[in-house]
C-alpha cells in the first residue's frame, strides 16, 4: 500500500524509540537485544533504526546479523543447488554454538573470530569483531528469539501470505521452492513468538508479550473525512443504488484513497430521512464493503438545511473575499459548532489509537481540535480546498479565533497555493500571537503545528480514458457536425458571485462589440451548475445571467448562428466529457477561486494534442498552467486581447503550450498531492517526536540529579536573560527573584561547583545585579570575565567598523515605527519585536543587503533571530569561553540558554555535557524546557534532591 510505503520509516523510528525506552527502564548492562522476524518483516530496518537511537543516547552499538554468523553444512547446500538450481538459505543450520559464543565473547568485552560464510559465492573466510568497546549488541534474523538475548522482539508480521495475495494479484512471482520456505518459516514462527518478550504487530505496535500490558490495534489506516461522501444513493421505493458525485475535489481524493488502507467518512447526499432502518443498515454494509465508506446521519435535516445556511451565508462569501454578501447570525454559528460536534461523536467511534485522520473542507474547521482532545497522539491533517482570505478580511469574523484554534488542532494543516498558507500563518500570528518559522507554528500547548502548500491534481490518465467510452464518442461526433467550422469556447462553472458570471458576460460583449471579424466563427458554450449554497439572491442573480444571456443573442445573433449556448444545472459526465474534447478554448473567469480541477480535466480529455486555456489570474490554478492566457477580469481591454491571442495563435504554438502544461499535469496528479501530503505529516509527527523525546522530564530528570549528586566537580554554564530570570527586551536586565537569587549563592558556595553566568549584557549592569564575588561572570560582549570579584579583559577589539554599518541600522529603524538600534561595546542589534511580521521579514532583508559589502570585508557576522539583527565581531562568541573550562576536567557540565546566542556553546561542549535549549526551537542541546519558569524550578529540585 502507498500509505505503508509513506509511513515505514516513522514506524521503525517509533518502535526504536520505544525499544530503547523499555531498554533504559530495565537499566541492563551491555544488553543482547534480539529482533526476530521473517523475510521482508522489517526486522533489518528495525535493527538499524534502534541502533541509531542508542548511538544517539550514548551507547557504542553492533549488530550481528545472524544469517551470516552460522555455517550451513555443503551438502545441504549443494542438494539444493543441484535440485533447484539455486543457492538455498540454510536457515534452519545456524550454528549455535557459534552464536552463544559470539554473545559471550561480547557480555566480557573479548576479541572473537567468527567463521563466516558467503551462500551465493561459497566463499567460507573469518570474521575477526572486537568487542571490547560495544556496550549494546542487537542480533538480527529469522531465529534470533532463539539466542541467549536480555530483549527478546518478534516482528510479528506474516510475509508469506502478504507474498501469496501479490502473487494473486499478479504483482510478483515466486517459484514453489521459495514459497514452502517461506511457508515453513512462517509455522516455525509460533514458537518463537512465544519465547519473545515484545511483538511488533502489522500496525508496527510494540506489545509487552509477557505482562500484556500494551494491546495491539492492529494495522494502520487511513481515515478521510469530509462533509459528503463522494456517493449519491439513488432509491426506487425498496431498492437502492450508488453513482459516483463529480465534484473536482472529489473525484480527485477518490482516485487516491483507495490505494491505501482506508475509509471515508461523511454525510450521504440523496438519503431520505424516511428511508427504512434497514434499509439504511443494508446501505451502511454496502458502502463499507464496496466502497470505503461510511455514512454519518449527523442531524436531522432542519439543522443541515441551516448548517448549509452558515456556510453559504457566512463562510462561502468571507473566505471568497465578499464580505459584503456575508451574515454573521450567532444562531447559525451555533449551528456550525453542534454540527462539528456531532460529525466528531459519529467519527470518534470508529477511531484507532494509530489512525490517520485527513479531514477536507471549511465545513469542518473545529473537527481537528476536538479530534485533538480525545486522540492526543494520532497523525491528524487537515486540508483547505478553498481560499484563505488576508488578515484584513478574515479579521471581520465575530469567531475568528475559535476558527483559527480549531484547525491548529491538525498537526499540518494543507493549502493549495502559498499565497493561502501565508494568509493563515498571518493571521494565526496577528490573533493568536504564535508566529510561524520555517512553516511551524508553535502553539499556547507547545505543540508544533506546521502550515504548507500541495497542488492538488488529477488522474490524468483515468480521465483521459473517459472519452474512449461508446456513449462519449457518440456524443463527441454530434458536438463535432454541430459546429462544423466554428471554434467553441467553453465555461463550465457553478453558479456563485466569487464566479463573475456578470463580469463574463460583459467581457463577452465588448468582445463581439469590437472583434466583430470573429462573429459567425466562434460560440461561447456556458453552463451553469447547482450553487454549493442555498442563497435567495442567487435566484436572483441567475435571472440577471439568463436575461443578459437573452439580450446578447438577440442582438448578435443571425440565422444560423448564436453567440452564447447556455444550460443550467450539471451536466452529465459523459456529456461534460465530449464537451471538453471538442472545445477549442476553456474559458474561466473566476473574481476569487481556491482551485479549478475543471481545467485540468479538460487537457486531460483533448484527444488532437491542442487545448487552450484562458483564466482569470485569480482562479486557482493560473500560477500551476503558466502556459495559458492570463487576465485581470476587471480590465476587459485585456481579456478580449487575450482571447484574440489565444483564438489566432499558430497551430504549432497551441501544441507546444499544450503538451507544456500536459507535463505540469503528469506531475502534479492527486497521487502525488497525497504523497506529498503525508510525507510531510510524517515529517512533522517526527518533529513532534524528536522534541518530546528531547523534553527534560520524568526519568531523564532523576538521571541528571543523580548525576550532578554523584560528580566530584561540576561545572554550570547559565545564560542570563531568559534563563537565570524571564527574558526582558529592555536594555537594563532584570533583577532575579530573591529565591533564584539564593539558589545560585548556594549552588557557588559549594566548593564543588563552578558557576558561570554568561550574558551579553555589559559587564557594569551584570556587575550591579549580582555583585557577589563567588559567582563568575562573563560579560561575552565585551570579552571580560569576573574571577572572584575581579573584572579581567580578555581581548580588545577594533569598531571602526560601526561608523559604516550605524547609519544603516538608524535609517531602517527611522523607516520602521517600532525598531530600535542597541548598542554594545563591540556589538549593533536593531530589535522588531515591536514591529508587523511582514514588515520586519522585508526590512531585515533590504538591511543585510546593505550591509553584506560592510561584513564580507571586516570581520565581522550578522546574526539572526528572535526578531533582530545583531552585527558583532566573530571574537565575540560564548563557544570560545568553553575550552579553557573544559581543560580543568570536569566530572559534571551544564549549560542552559533560551536563545541563538548560546548555539554555539552548546556546540562546543562534549557530548555527555547536560546542555538545555529553554523553549522549543531547532538547537544543538541535547534537551529542552518549555518555559524559563520549568528552568529555575528544575535548577531547585536538582540542588535539592538527595542520593
Amino acid at each position: 500500500m502507498i500509505g505503508d510505503t509513506l509511513l515505514l520509516t516513522e514506524k521503525h523510528e517509533r518502535v526504536a524509540r520505544e525499544i530503547a525506552s523499555e531498554i533504559k527502564k530495565r537499566n541492563l548492562k551491555k544488553p543482547v537485544i534480539a529482533i526476530g522476524g521473517e523475510s521482508g518483516s522489517g526486522k533489518s530496518e528495525v535493527s538499524a533504526m534502534l541502533r541509531s537511537v542508542l548511538r544517539a543516547q550514548g551507547y557504542k552499538v553492533k549488530i550481528l546479523t545472524l544469517d551470516n554468523y552460522y555455517r550451513v553444512p555443503a551438502e545441504i547446500r549443494n542438494e539444493h543447488r543441484r535440485e533447484k538450481g539455486m543457492d538455498a538459505v540454510g536457515i534452519h543450520e545456524i550454528n549455535w554454538d557459534v552464536v552463544t559464543a559470539n554473545l559471550k565473547a561480547f557480555r566480557e568485552g573479548k576479541t572473537t573470530t567468527l567463521p563466516y560464510i558467503d551462500l551465493f559465492t561459497s566463499q567460507e573466510d573469518k570474521l575477526v569483531t572486537d568487542f571490547s568497546r560495544i556496550q549494546a549488541l542487537i542480533v538480527d534474523g529469522l531465529y534470533a528469539c532463539n539466542a541467549p538475548a536480555d530483549v527478546r522482539i518478534f516482528i510479528d508480521i506474516t510475509y508469506h501470505k502478504t507474498k501469496m495475495a501479490q502473487i494473486k494479484r499478479g504483482k510478483e512471482v515466486l517459484d514453489e521452492f521459495r514459497l514452502q520456505v517461506l511457508e515453513k518459516e512462517h509455522l516455525e514462527t509460533i514458537d518463537l513468538k512465544n519465547k519473545s518478550d515484545y511483538l511488533i504487530t502489522q500496525g508496527f505496535k510494540l506489545i509487552d508479550n509477557k505482562n500484556k500490558k500494551i494491546q495491539s490495534h492492529g494495522a494502520q489506516r487511513f481515515l478521510w473525512c469530509s462533509d459528503n461522501l463522494p456517493l449519491r444513493i439513488n432509491i426506487n421505493k425498496n431498492s437502492f443504488s450508488f453513482e459516483r458525485t463529480i465534484s473536482g475535489a472529489a473525484m480527485a481524493i477518490d482516485s487516491v484513497y483507495r490505494g491505501y488502507d482506508s475509509i471515508w467518512f461523511g454525510e450521504l447526499p440523496g438519503i431520505q430521512s424516511d428511508i427504512s432502518v434497514k434499509n439504511k443498515q443494508k446501505a451502511a454494509h454496502t458502502l463499507l464493503k464496496d466502497y470505503n465508506c461510511i455514512p454519518l446521519d449527523l442531524c436531522p435535516e432542519k439543522n443541515r438545511n441551516s448548517a448549509d445556511r452558515f456556510f453559504g451565508l457566512s463562510f462561502w462569501p468571507l473566505f471568497h473575499y465578499m464580505p459584503q454578501y456575508c451574515s454573521f447570525e450567532p444562531s447559525l454559528w451555533e449551528t456550525y459548532k453542534n454540527y462539528n460536534v456531532e460529525y466528531f461523536k459519529k467519527l470518534k467511534t470508529h477511531i484507532l489509537p494509530g489512525d490517520t485522520i485527513w479531514i477536507h473542507g471549511f465545513h469542518l474547521l473545529l473537527l481537528p481540535a476536538l479530534l485533538r482532545e480525545f486522540f492526543p497522539e494520532n497523525s491528524i491533517g487537515f486540508f483547505m480546498h478553498i481560499p484563505f482570505p488576508s488578515y484584513e478580511i478574515f479579521r471581520q469574523c465575530p469567531w475568528r479565533k475559535e476558527i483559527l484554534e480549531g484547525m491548529l488542532g491538525a498537526d499540518l494543516i494543507g493549502f493549495h497555493l502559498y499565497e493561502y498558507t501565508r494568509h493563515f500563518q498571518s493571521c494565526v500570528y496577528r490573533l493568536l500571537g504564535y508566529e510561524s518559522k520555517m512553516g511551524a507554528l508553535l502553539t499556547s500547548s507547545n505543540r508544533l503545528v506546521y502550515a504548507d502548500s500541495f497542488t492538488l491534481g488529477i488522474d490524468v490518465e483515468k480521465t483521459a480514458l473517459e472519452i474512449d467510452s461508446p456513449p462519449v464518442k457518440t456524443k463527441i461526433s454530434a458536438h463535432i457536425n454541430k459546429k462544423k467550422n466554428i471554434k467553441t469556447i467553453l465555461s463550465v462553472e457553478r453558479l456563485d458571485y466569487s464566479r463573475g458570471l456578470l463580469n463574463k458576460l460583459r467581457m463577452i460583449e465588448k468582445f463581439l462589440s469590437e472583434y466583430s471579424t470573429y462573429r459567425q466563427k466562434v460560440i461561447f458554450s456556458l453552463h451553469l451548475g447547482h450553487p454549493y449554497h442555498a442563497d435567495p439572491r442567487l435566484i436572483q442573480l441567475r435571472r440577471q445571467i439568463e436575461t443578459e444571456i437573452k439580450k446578447l443573442n438577440l442582438k448578435y445573433k443571425t440565422k444560423s448562428w448564436k453567440p452564447i449556448e447556455y444550460s443550467y444545472g450539471f451536466l452529465e459526465r459523459e456529456e461534460l466529457a465530449a464537451y471538453y474534447s471538442t472545445s477549442d478554448i476553456f474559458l474561466v473567469s473566476s473574481i476569487r477561486e481556491g482551485l479549478n480541477l475543471l481545467t485540468r480535466e479538460y487537457l486531460a480529455c483533448r484527444y488532437n494534442g491542442q487545448g487552450v486555456l484562458l483564466l482569470s489570474e485569480f482562479t486557482g490554478g493560473a500560477n500551476d498552467l503558466p502556459r495559458a492566457f492570463l487576465f485581470n477580469p476587471h480590465d476587459h481591454n485585456e481579456f478580449c486581447s487575450a482571447l484574440d491571442q489565444a483564438l489566432s495563435m499558430p497551430e504549432n504554438e497551441n501544441r507546444q503550450r499544450y503538451n507544456e502544461m500536459m507535463s505540469q499535469l503528469h506531475r502534479d496528479t492527486a497521487i502525488r498531492w497525497a504523497v506529498d501530503f503525508f510525507e510531510r505529516l510524517c515529517h512533522v509527527k517526527k518533529h513532534q517526536a524528536l522534541m518530546k523525546t528531547c523534553l527534560l522530564s520524568g526519568t531523564i530528570k532523576t538521571e541528571l540529579q543523580t548525576a550532578y549528586h554523584t560528580a566530584g566537580k561540576r561545572l554550570l554554564l547559565l545564560d542570563y536573560n531568559g534563563t537565570v530570570t524571564p527574558h526582558s527586551a529592555a536594555a537594563v536586565p532584570a533583577q532575579p527573584e530573591i529565591r533564584i537569587k539564593k539558589l545560585l549563592l548556594e549552588i557557588a558556595g559549594d566548593s564543588k561547583n563552578n558557576l558561570v553566568i554568561i550574558s551579553d549584557y555589559r559587564k557594569s549592569l551584570l556587575q550591579e545585579i549580582l555583585p557577589e564575588p563567588q559567582i563568575t561572570l562573563i560579560a561575552n560582549s565585551e570579552i571580560a570575565v569576573r574571577i572572584n570579584g575581579e573584572w579581567q579583559q580578555i581581548e580588545v577589539l577594533s569598531n571602526v567598523w560601526k561608523t559604516e554599518i550605524k547609519p544603516f541600522l538608524e535609517s531602517c529603524a527611522n523607516r520602521t515605527p517600532g525598531s530600535v538600534v542597541l548598542e554594545k561595546k563591540y556589538s549593533l542589534t536593531i530589535n522588531f519585536d515591536k514591529v508587523e511580521k511582514e514588515l520586519a521579514e522585508i526590512r531585515s532583508r533590504e538591511l543585510k543587503e546593505e550591509i553584506s559589502r560592510f561584513t564580507q570585508q571586516e570581520d565581522l557576522r550578522v546574526y539572526e533571530g528572535g526578531r533582530e539583527i545583531q552585527i558583532r565581531n566573530t571574537a565575540i562568541n560564548k563557544g570560545r569561553f568553553i575550552s579553557g573550562y573544559l581543560q580543568e576536567g570536569y566530572d559534571f557540565i551544564l549549560a542552559a540558554g533560551d536563545d541563538w546566542t548560546n548555539e554555539p556553546m552548546f556546540e562546543n561542549l562534549p557530548l555527555s555535557a547536560w546542555t538545555i535549549r529553554i523553549g522549543i526551537d531547532a538547537t544543538r542541546a541535547r534537551f529542552s524546557l518549555k518555559i524559563q519558569e520549568d528552568f529555575s524550578s528544575l535548577l531547585a529540585d536538582i540542588i535539592h534532591t538527595r542520593q
